[in-house]
This record gives C-alpha cells, structure tokens and sequence, in this order.
C-alpha cells in the first residue's frame, strides 16, 4: 500500500486517509516515522482543503447575483417574478443583519430565518403576516436553492427542505371585500389612473398586475381586450361603463395603463385606500408604522388591490352560482382553483 524510501513515503490520497484514521485510532501500531510522516500530510491536506473551500466560496459568491438574476427571470410572469424577487430580498436582508453568507448557508441559519421577525412581521408595520405569506416565502427560498444547488453542482446545498417547524396550514379565514356602498365612496374619492384601475377590477375581476398589459379594440360598436395575467393570455369583453370609466380618466383607449409599473398603480392605490381609513370613510384597521425613522400608530385600509377581484367574484357568484362561469371570468386553469377561491370569501364551504 505504501513505500518508504529516502525518507519520502508514497501512496494515494485514499490511501493517505486511511492511514491516518487508522495511526489515530491504534496509537503506536504503526513505525514512529511513518506516524510523523501521516502528520505531516495531514497538515499539509487541511491546508490545501481550506484554501479550495475559500476559493470555492469567493467563486460561489461572483456568481451568486447572476445565479439569482437568472434564477427571477426565469419565472413565468411579471407577478410571480416579483413574488419571488420580494421573498428573496426578504432573506438577504436577513444575512446582511445576522452576518451570514448566503452560499455557505447552514440549517441553523435557516431555522433562524423562519422564526425571524423579517419573514414573520410586515415590512411596512409590525403586525403579524399570515401562515399562508410566511409558507410561501419560504417556499421560494427554498425553489431558490434547489436552483442554485444546480447552478453551483452541488457546491451549494438547500437547507431549507430540511425545515421542519413551519407555519401550519390555517383553515381558510373570510377575506375582506368592500360591499357596494365601500366601493361607491372609494370611486367618489379617487380620480384618474387609479379610479379606473379600480373600477376596471371590481366590474371585471382584473388583476392589478394584468392592467399594464392590457389591449383594448373596438369593433362594430363593442370594446374587446386582451392581456397577460400570471404569464397567461386573457381575452375579453369590457362593457361600456368601464370603457367610459378609462375616457374619463384621460387614459388612452388601445393601452391605458401602459404608461405605469405594476408596483407603482399598486402603490397609488394602496395608498389611496388608507387615506381613505384614515378619514373614517371605509373600513380600516390600526398599524404601527415606521416613519422618517419613528414608529406612528396609523389607521390603514383593510383592503389591498386584490380586494377589487374579490369584489367582482361575490357580486357575479350571486347573480346564478354558476362556478364554471365565474372560473372563465377569473381566467383560472383548474376549477378547483376556482373552488377554493370562492370559499376563502365564504361563499361556497368544503
């Protein structure tokens, strides 16, 4: 297995490391210079392996903003994109505050990340995100470093899957929807891009994140559309309300809503609706916020943009509980999508 000549020693790396768990273990069962000659190498290999893993790492961490840019864009749609681009940046500026390397990312860490206030309270106030944004969130991450597992051939590992204490599945909570008049003052008190935005999402069931993409044409007298929600293709019709709603506006009639980002109409609109709670005129809830660096207690609007979808969802569910029609209006792939929709606005029960 080995030579001993001239006082150097030959024999393989495996060679090498048996020899040296076997001087370890049988102390004295092997001559005095070839102990000190299984040292030396040992020496030497836990040299050369710490400068491979260092140079390992700086390379893993070059290539981590690509890996991560191209790890976003690879998702479907804009929507999703952002999704996971939000939970991301969630997790990195947790390992900027706690000192941890995102490519030498160990369980702990990960353990630590799932209970930390970063994942678990809103960005915005300190109240409590619910189970269903904190699972998803994790989920991303972990999609992110399944990915990046094979972008790094295995150098990089997933500790994520490993997660065992995650936020249990909740029975499905009622989610807030403006009755009729909430959404009358709402339009009273809003104006330009953002009135039809919300007008065009409680009479159509529109995503907020389909409305940059949308194409209007006129034919014989009726105004058709198409868009692109969650990376699919939408198609429809839009009555004239809505159509006389996008006029009013100043928006021009082929793309309206082109002009504007997704997170910036959504960031109008949000805003638009605690001004609204703040004044007392629709329902709102209270948060503390951070401002200019102090937290404030302030009154915010208990609806988001989705609040509109939902909207459009209760008042056609009830003209005749078709469920099938509803999941064409949605534009959702599956009924069951449909179903479990319904039920989160307590309309239909499992």
């Amino acid at each position: 297995m080995y030579e001993l000549k001239n006082n150097e020693i030959n024999f393989s790396e495996n060679d090498a490391a048996m020899l040296l768990k076997f001087s370890r273990e049988n102390t004295g069962a092997l001559p005095e210079e070839i102990s000190q000659l299984i040292a030396k190498f040992a020496i030497i290999q836990d040299g050369a392996n710490r400068i491979i893993a260092t140079a390992d790492i700086h390379e893993l961490k070059e290539h981590f903003p690509e890996w991560t840019k191209l790890f976003l864009d690879s998702r479907n749609s804009e929507q999703t994109r952002r999704a996971y681009e939000r939970a991301i940046n969630l997790f990195l500026k947790f390992c900027e505050a706690e000192n941890v390397e995102p490519v030498t990312l160990k369980y702990s860490d990960a353990v630590k990340f799932s209970q930390s206030p970063y994942l678990t309270k809103k960005q915005s106030s300190f109240l409590p995100r619910a189970a269903e944004s904190i699972r998803r969130d994790l989920a991303a991450v972990s999609s992110f470093y399944t990915e990046l597992t094979k972008f790094s051939d295995s150098k990089i590992n997933n500790p994520f899957i490993r997660l065992e204490n995650k936020p249990k599945k909740q029975l499905t909570h009622i989610k807030n929807v403006p009755d009729a008049d909430e959404l009358e003052t709402i339009l009273e008190n809003t104006s330009g891009i953002v009135k039809a935005a919300i007008y065009i999402m409680a009479k159509r069931g529109l995503r907020v994140g389909a409305l940059k993409y949308l194409h209007l044409q006129s034919k014989e007298g009726r105004t058709f559309f198409n868009t692109l929600t969650k990376g699919k293709e939408q198609t429809g019709e839009l009555t004239a309300d809505i159509v006389e709603c996008i006029g009013a506006a100043g928006l021009q009639k082929i793309k309206p809503f082109s002009e504007l980002s997704t997170p910036n109409l959504t960031m109008k609109i949000e805003r638009a609706l605690d001004k609204l709670a703040a004044a007392g005129l629709i329902t709102g809830q209270e948060a503390e916020l951070k401002i200019n660096g102090k937290i404030q207690t302030r009154q915010i609007s208990v609806y988001s943009c989705h609040s509109f979808r939902h909207f459009f969802a209760v008042n056609e569910y009830k003209k005749d509980r078709d469920i099938e029609r509803i999941r064409k209006l949605l534009n959702h792939a599956d009924i069951s999508t449909t179903q479990c929709y319904l039920q989160s606005l307590g309309l239909i029960f499992s």
